[in-house]
C-alpha cells in the first residue's frame, strides 16, 4: 500500500488564489501531491470496506471444525479480493498528473486551471468514500450470487448431508437416492431432484463414491478429503 500523504486542499486553494498570477511556484509538483492525496483516500476507503467484511465473517459462530474451515474459506476469499483491489487501484492512480504548465509563468489562464483543478479534487475526495463503499458492496453482492459460487455452496451442503456430518467412513455403503432425497427435504435445502442427481453423479465422476463387486456404491474417501476435492473442483 502506498504511504498516506495528507494535504489540506482547502488551504492550498486559498494560498494559490491569494498569490494569484503574481507567483505560480511549481504547479506540476502541486498537482502531483494533490493526486497522491486522492490516491491515499481511495486506498483507505477500499481497505476500510474489506476490513469490515472480513471482521464480520470472522465473528460468525462455528461449532465444528468443518464449519470453521468453511468460514475461513470465505475470509480468505475476501482477503484476496482486498489485495487485488488495492493493487488495481494503486496501479491505476500511481501515475502522477502530467501537465504542460510552464514553471513560474505568470499566466492568468494557467492560474484559473490550477484553481479549478484543486477545487475538483476537494469535491472528489469528499464524495469518493461513500461512492466507493456503495459500489464495492454491490460488486461483492453480485459475486456471491454468481452461479459458480451458488453451485459450490450447494454441493458442500449436500456433501455434508451425504456423509451424515462426517460420520461416514471409507468403505461404508452410500445412502440410497430415496433416503438421501428425504434427508435433503427434511433439512429444507433448496434444490431440485435434478440437482440431487447431478451431485450424486459428480461424486461418482470424482471417485468420491464407487461401485464395488456387489454393485453397491461405497465411500472411497473420508468427508474432509471429499470436501477439499469439491472445493478445488472448477464448476462450469
Amino acid at each position: 500500500m502506498i504511504p498516506y500523504i495528507y494535504i489540506d486542499t482547502g488551504l492550498l486553494v486559498h494560498t494559490v488564489k491569494e498569490e494569484g498570477a503574481h507567483r505560480l511556484v511549481d504547479n506540476t509538483a502541486t498537482i502531483a501531491v494533490a493526486t497522491d492525496s486522492l490516491t491515499a483516500k481511495r486506498v483507505d476507503s477500499i481497505a476500510k470496506y474489506y476490513d469490515q467484511e472480513i471482521a464480520f465473517h470472522r465473528a460468525q459462530p462455528a461449532k465444528t471444525k468443518n464449519d470453521r474451515r468453511y468460514r475461513d474459506s470465505i475470509v480468505t476469499s475476501l482477503v484476496n479480493a482486498k489485495e487485488a483491489k488495492l493493487q488495481a487501484t494503486e496501479a491505476k492512480t500511481n501515475t502522477k498528473a502530467q501537465t504542460a504548465l510552464e514553471t513560474n509563468k505568470e499566466n492568468s489562464t494557467a492560474f484559473l486551471f490550477i484553481t479549478i483543478f484543486l477545487e475538483l479534487l476537494i469535491l472528489i475526495g469528499v464524495g469518493f468514500n461513500a461512492f466507493y463503499t456503495v459500489g464495492t458492496f454491490n460488486e461483492t453482492g453480485k459475486l456471491l450470487q454468481t452461479p459458480k459460487f451458488r453451485q459450490l455452496d450447494l454441493n458442500l451442503r449436500l456433501l455434508k448431508l451425504y456423509y451424515q456430518n462426517g460420520k461416514k467412513i471409507v468403505g461404508d455403503p452410500v445412502l440410497s437416492y430415496n433416503k438421501f432425497r428425504s434427508l435433503v427435504e427434511a433439512q429444507k435445502i433448496n434444490c431440485s431432484q435434478k440437482e440431487i442427481k447431478s451431485f450424486i453423479t459428480l461424486c461418482q465422476e470424482l471417485d468420491i463414491t464407487k461401485s464395488q463387486r456387489s454393485r453397491q456404491y461405497e465411500y472411497m474417501m473420508n468427508y474432509q478429503q471429499a470436501k477439499e476435492l469439491l472445493e478445488n473442483q472448477d464448476i462450469v
